[in-house]
């Protein structure tokens, strides 16, 4: 199997060198750190900007809310951009307190993520190198198993989705530090770099990747633990701490959770999706690829579905997991990872195997990943440590017939999926024929000494080839979206000043660029333009958002943006209700039929109008007659909203006013998203609102005395003041801050002196 540097001490572990340990090892890991570098070129040179659809309508603009607080002085716990005003901090995927990211609002946002995108990359690539060292791979095959692993198709995809590389990056690092946590009498220090791994994995990024390699280590654990190379108390007060060092984070999530609409689970009908499953007849295209078609994510039935191992690495998975298998001093972590890769291909799936259903019942959060493809990243990354077991299981004249019986099964493996599956032509059918059959030709005519390096060769070609065809190179453009503003959002830009949130009836589809000009939702971010419409799949959906969604149409889409559940004319009355008063319309729209009532249009260019709601009265609005809904607030205003003209919704605050008592206006400053403060005078008790979200957390003073928020209309915020001038300041403060806070300084502190323990381990 190579050179082995490790040995066995007297606790009976697994002792391995430093991990960068002796000049070979540094030039393997150095080598893979070049490839890395090289494959995700397109992030770092300059002369273009990868950006993604994500990229430009989620991950920037979240950046661009995190940046703008922070050096700001305050840490972001709610965006009030969109939505309305809704979790931030919560928002995991957004990775606040995650310190790569810290490194990147040195830089502008798309100059940051792609640095952030090109180190975890390399990062990644050598925690596979380093992970298959410490499994006592010879430094050939450790190289391959990360060359690989940075090269997958299924790699290169994900680094275009900022966060949910990050989580994948941490895999391997998460696997070594399970598998190095020792038994009694290691160093203790080992048990702080497990509760420090364990913490920048949970901060890492998207939750369902989190989850994903939170599985994975939990399954190499417990073949650990079962075979005993680990101690469980170790594991456990390890991972422990970690958690605890992420208390503010995690609880700022389940906080989050608590109130979103779409963080209940999601349907097996949700699930089955097709655009966000691996399509069975789409296997062989999807794992093995081609160097022959232009768009990866058409070949492979969906862009999240893009494994692209080939066709040789392929067959060293087969060899590599048949030979870890069949080493009984293997086992505690062969087993754990062979049946993982095969489980994140079943799971991608969807829910159509039984193997998914008890997942979906058993695993905590499994119900929650909207996209089931994306388990196929863990399993190409696995995979590639397996091709690194395979490389170095050719080179053994012994395992020659056991090689043999790998590669034959390989070969009729692919010929039962060209058959039955579909690959797109037959020219490609031969090309993956023909590749099995120069792997076999390799490992039977090639003397064994040389057998690894031919194969190696071989696979880097492939590998290669197929890493051209990546999709970060396709998604490359001149210069950064939200730099350039049109002539109509440059002049909404101007007008907005003045108050007022903004939705824009502007398309879906279409460049990156484009979209973001149009305001597609998250996309107003770019502009500081405030917006109660959004686009998110997590936590910012909130439950009262989606339920205010059925006053324009009584089965909304959930997680469709708010525009979608609106019909023509859109009535300026409800929109004023909601805070806004701009409408941005795509030329693609006749005005006479969506805005005949409003003003303008105020300001266009040669895509866009902009107009103006005439029932627009203020950012703060003072109600003087109050109503308890009959229903819901939602399906009352849709019903009755003639009705209520005059009247906002509120059980808990009861005003009235006889005769004709219009709302008024109240001056509203904007302190920061937390921190709002509203003055004015009214002639008669009032509920005054603002158009922020009612989350839990909010509280009120009015004139220095401590009043109660209330929420109207079944979702804004309230406040009862009394006839006079007022002064209403309200704060956004959610009783687990500072109790989390603590608990985490607490947990790093223990890390750290866990980490710095210098004490010499006992060997008796």
């Amino acid at each position: 199997m190579g050179a082995d540097a490790s040995r066995v001490d007297k606790t009976g572990e697994m002792v391995t060198p430093s991990l960068l340990g002796t000049a070979r090892r540094r030039r393997c890991e150095l080598v893979v750190a070049a490839v890395a570098v090289w494959a995700g070129r397109s992030f770092w040179m300059p002369g273009g900007v990868v950006t993604s659809y994500d990229g430009a309508t989620y991950s920037m603009p979240n950046t661009e809310v995190t940046r703008a607080a922070l050096t700001g002085g305050r840490v972001p716990v709610l965006n009030d951009q969109i939505f309305g005003g809704v979790p931030h901090l919560g928002n995991h995927a957004v990775g606040v307190f995650y310190p790569p990211r810290l490194v990147a609002l040195l830089f502008d946002t798309a100059t940051g993520h792609g640095l952030v995108v090109a180190a975890h990359l390399v990062f990644l690539g050598v925690g596979i190198t380093v992970l298959a060292r410490h499994l006592r791979l010879s430094g050939l095959a450790a190289g391959a198993a990360g060359t690989t692993g940075v090269l997958a198709g299924a790699t290169l995809t994900k680094t275009i989705q900022y966060e949910q590389i990050q989580p994948v990056a941490w895999l391997p690092w998460m696997m070594l530090a399970v598998l190095s946590v020792g038994v009694a009498g290691a160093p203790r220090r080992r048990v702080g770099l497990l509760a420090l791994v364990t913490a920048m994995t949970l901060l890492s990024g998207h939750p369902q990747l989190v989850i994903e390699v939170a599985v994975v280590a939990a399954a190499v654990a417990v073949g650990a633990v079962v075979s005993r190379h680990i101690g469980l108390g170790r594991l456990v007060v390890g991972v422990g701490v970690g958690a605890l060092m992420c208390a503010v984070q995690i609880v700022a999530t389940l906080s989050a959770r608590s109130v979103g609409a779409l963080e209940q689970g999601r349907t097996f009908d949700d699930l089955a999706n097709g655009a966000f499953i691996l399509q069975a007849r789409a296997i062989a295209r999807a794992v093995f690829g081609t160097v022959l078609e232009r768009d990866p994510a058409a070949f492979s039935g969906a862009f999240e579905a893009i494994v692209w191992i080939g066709v040789v690495a392929s067959v060293l998975v087969f060899l590599g997991g048949a030979d870890a298998l069949a080493r009984p001093d293997w086992r505690f972590w062969s087993v754990p990872v062979v049946a993982m890769a095969a489980l994140g291909l079943i799971w991608s799936l969807g829910p159509r195997t039984p193997v998914f259903r008890v997942a979906y019942a058993v695993i905590p959060g499994f119900d929650l990943g909207r996209v089931s493809a994306r388990w196929l990243v863990i399993s190409a990354v696995l995979a590639a440590l397996l091709v690194g077991v395979g490389v170095d299981a050719v080179s053994k004249v012994i395992s020659r017939r056991r090689a043999l019986a790998g590669s034959g099964l390989a070969v009729v493996v692919i010929l039962f999926v060209v058959g039955p599956l579909s690959s797109g032509s037959r020219t490609i059918d031969g090309m993956w024929i023909a590749s099995v059959v120069v792997v076999v030709a390799a490992i039977r005519f090639v003397r064994p000494e040389r057998r690894s390096t031919v194969l190696v060769a071989l696979l880097m070609v492939e590998m290669t080839l197929l890493s051209l065809q990546a999709l970060p190179g396709r998604l490359v453009l001149d210069e950064a979206v939200g730099t350039a503003v049109s002539p109509a959002i440059g002049e909404l830009q101007g007008l907005a000043a003045s108050g007022g949130l903004v939705v824009a009836l502007t398309p879906d589809g279409g460049p990156h660029d484009e979209l973001v000009l149009g305001l597609r939702p998250n996309s107003n971010v770019w502009f500081g333009l405030r917006s109660i419409d959004g686009y998110d799949g997590g936590v910012q959906v909130t439950e009262d958002w989606a339920a205010m969604l059925r006053r324009f149409t009584p089965e909304p889409a959930l997680d469709m943006p708010l525009r979608s559940s609106l019909s023509t004319p859109v009535s300026p009355s409800s929109m004023a209700r909601l805070g806004v008063r701009w409408m941005v319309v795509a030329r693609d729209r006749d005005p006479a039929e969506w805005v005949p009532d409003w003003i303008g249009p105020v300001a266009e260019d040669e895509r866009l109008t902009i107009w103006e709601n005439p029932a627009w009265i203020a950012d703060a609005v003072a109600w003087y007659d109050s109503a308890s809904p009959v229903g819901h607030p939602a399906d009352d205003l849709r019903m009755f909203a003639a009705s209520f003209g005059q009247t906002v919704l509120a059980a808990d605050a009861p005003v009235s006013c006889s005769g004709a008592c219009p709302p008024v206006g109240l001056e509203l400053e904007r302190v920061s998203a937390e921190h709002l403060v509203v003055s004015g005078q009214v002639d008669q008790s009032a509920i005054v609102t603002v158009p922020v979200q009612a989350i839990p957390g909010w509280t009120a003073t009015v004139n220095g005395e401590l009043s109660p928020v209330v929420k109207v209309d079944g979702l804004f915020i309230g406040v009862l003041v009394e006839p006079g001038d007022n002064s209403i300041v309200l704060r956004y403060q959610p009783g687990w801050w500072w109790p989390s806070a603590v608990v985490s300084v607490v947990a790093i502190s223990i890390a750290l002196v866990l980490i710095v323990d210098r004490r010499r381990r006992v060997t008796s």
